[in-house]
Formats: C-alpha cells, structure tokens, sequence
C-alpha cells in the first residue's frame, strides 16, 4: 500500500476480485505535520508527522465488515540534518517513508483484531 501525498486515497495495487475473498479499501482523513524541535538558527531539525485514515475490511462478495477503523491513526517522529548542505526538501523521501511504515502499522493492527 502506497500514500501518495496530495491525494485522499490509500492505493494499493489492483488486483483481480474475481478471485478475492477480501477487500482493504481505505481514505485518507487527515496528514500533519509539526515541528518539534529546532537548531540554534531556528531551522527544524525534527518533525513529528501524523496521518488518519478510515480504513475498512469486508469479505467478498457479500460485503460483510471483517475488520474497520474510522479513524486510525499512524504517528512518527523524522529528525533532518541541519546544516546548510543538507536542509533540503526532503517531504517526498518522508512522505515515501511514512505510507511505508503506515502501511506496516495498519497491517500489525489488522492481524491484532483476529
């Protein structure tokens, strides 16, 4: 499963239903971002980032909700380097590192609630 920035939804990629006993289908609530602590230069040097989803697990094709959470949330904290070489935008390699570990999170949380 992919977050892509900018967009509501969570993708996955598709695969035949003919075939699938379950379907994970998801949107994407809400994604902060904070600064939470700072160099001498006033510059961030960490960020904590937070993103919320409503995510639902059904059987097919009947539909029956197997597993759901209007609001599950995924929290972490990424520390950038300060110096003038390196405070580059790095929100892509974040936000490639968050859907990553989003989608761990909600797959731990998932087999938790059988």
């Amino acid at each position: 499963m992919r977050l892509h920035a900018g967009r509501e939804d969570l993708h996955a990629p598709k695969a035949d239903a003919a075939g699938a006993d379950a379907e994970l289908t998801g949107a994407v609530k809400s994604f902060d971002l904070f600064a939470i602590a700072f160099d001498d230069s006033g510059r961030a040097k960490e960020y904590q980032v937070r993103v919320t989803a409503s995510v639902s697990l059904k059987t097919l094709p009947d539909e029956k909700v197997l597993w759901e959470n209007q609001s599950f949330t995924f929290q972490d904290n990424y520390a950038l380097a300060t110096s003038a070489a390196s405070y580059v935008d790095r929100e892509n390699e974040v936000i490639d590192s968050v859907g990553e570990k989003f989608a761990a999170s909600l797959v731990s949380s998932l087999l938790e609630g059988f």
